[in-house]
């Protein structure tokens, strides 16, 4: 049984044109919870103010204690001092919260899909038995892999393919996939 090179590259590329095509991108995500750590911490900043003392005071004084039934006053149950520099920590927590939320989400450049599939590529250029790609910018494997990458919509240099493709060698290892990727289900044998 021998690799049907070909048919295999073709799976590769679509697996790439679909990945493509349902790619989600952090990018508005990050800049709306940007844009509300900015105001938040705006907020509290101008909460912070002296021409607000005042509304400082407001918000801190106790209410006027309730009359029982009996017509003695009944204590609070909780005292109001601090509050209002509390709600000003809030915000500024809240607004920390949402700076790191936006800093968490994936960059939307990094592609990691592309070095599992340059992973995928090594296991069906090395089963097709070609010999140990050379990395320059036209050698065969890096022209194969480029074109694999166009047909599934990632027009990319040739150095930049050679980049990932040379990262993808140093961890490539014939007996095993890329970690945590299936590549059988791109390797087509034929009888």
């Amino acid at each position: 049984m021998a690799l049907d090179y070909e048919a295999s590259a073709a799976k590769l590329s679509e697996w790439l044109a679909a990945v493509r095509a349902s790619e989600w991108t952090p990018t508005e995500s990050v800049r709306k919870h940007r844009a509300l750590a900015k105001q938040l911490e705006a907020a509290a900043a101008m909460l912070e103010g002296r021409q607000w003392t005042f509304l400082e005071y407001e918000v801190d004084r106790d209410q006027p204690p309730e009359t029982g039934i009996d017509g003695l006053p009944i204590a609070a149950s909780e005292t109001r001092a601090g509050r209002y520099s509390g709600t000003v920590a809030r915000l500024r927590e809240i607004a920390e919260v949402s700076a790191r939320v936006a800093d968490e989400y994936p960059n939307p450049r990094a592609k990691p899909e592309l070095g599992q599939a340059a992973g995928c590529f090594l296991h069906i250029w090395y089963e097709a038995g070609r010999p140990m790609p050379a990395m320059y910018d036209n050698s065969e494997a890096v022209t194969a892999f480029k074109a694999i990458l166009d047909t599934g919509r990632y027009p990319l240099s040739p150095e930049r393919v050679r980049g990932i493709l040379a990262k993808a060698l140093e961890s490539f290892d014939p007996s095993s996939g890329p970690p945590g990727f299936d590549i059988c289900r791109f390797l087509v044998w034929r009888q």
